[in-house]
């Protein structure tokens, strides 16, 4: 079977990413740490036995996106105009013309696992039209499709609690069979960023936050 994973990504531009967690740390430091996010997400992706990575990123080339494609041996492509449901589902529609199954995932989403992954295409083998690895705050961190999506991006409360909610309704509608695999988190708030520094078992620096080289572009 094979597998693309799309990582759908925004330039590290101070004050455009992150805008929750930079309420309480700053828009320098967000900047940084969501670059380091995109390092841990990409870097995990990496590690999956799939045919196709993809750094799919808004809202323009940066030189951030680079250094991604060099170390973790990435594809580059711009993310398609529209809302994010728009944008997921055009995608999804590219990746799946050359793949069996796509797996699309936020460079945020730092709960996920080559478990993850795994399970995923574990389950769209064996039948399952859509996975998702559900988040807490009632969204999703991962969703997988082994066919061209249909309503599955449409009419969804994207960014509210209702989002799992009303994919599930929209799967059921277009008869699509929908399986979940494990919880994974991403990270929008200083909570989320306690938790996974306290995962990770290391520290980040204000200091280098602060001087972080990509956050002024």
């Amino acid at each position: 079977m094979k597998v693309a994973i799309g990582v759908l990504a925004k330039a590290p531009v101070a004050g455009q990413v992150k805008t929750r967690l930079a309420a309480t740390v700053g828009n320098r430091a967000a900047c940084f740490f969501y670059q380091q996010m995109c390092h841990a997400v990409v870097g995990v992706a990496a590690q999956v036995d799939a045919d196709r990575l993809t750094v799919w990123y808004t809202p323009q080339r940066h030189p951030f996106f680079w250094e991604l494609k060099r170390r973790y041996r990435t594809e580059l492509k711009a993310q398609p105009p529209g809302h994010l449901g728009q944008r997921l589902n055009a995608v999804a529609k590219e990746e799946i013309c050359s793949a069996d199954v796509v797996l699309l995932i936020g460079a945020d989403a730092v709960g996920l696992t080559v478990g993850h992954f795994r399970q995923a295409v574990q389950q769209l083998e064996a039948g399952a039209d859509v996975v998702v690895a559900p988040a807490g705050d009632g969204g999703y961190t991962l969703i997988g499709l082994r066919q061209t999506p249909k309503r599955v991006f449409q009419q969804i409360p994207w960014g509210s609690a209702g989002v799992m909610t009303a994919t599930r309704a929209q799967c059921r509608s277009a008869g699509l069979i929908l399986t979940p695999v494990s919880p994974a988190g991403d990270l929008d708030t200083r909570r989320d960023l306690k938790a996974w520094q306290q995962r990770k078992g290391s520290r980040f620096f204000w200091h280098k936050a602060m001087g972080s080289r990509y956050d002024g572009a």
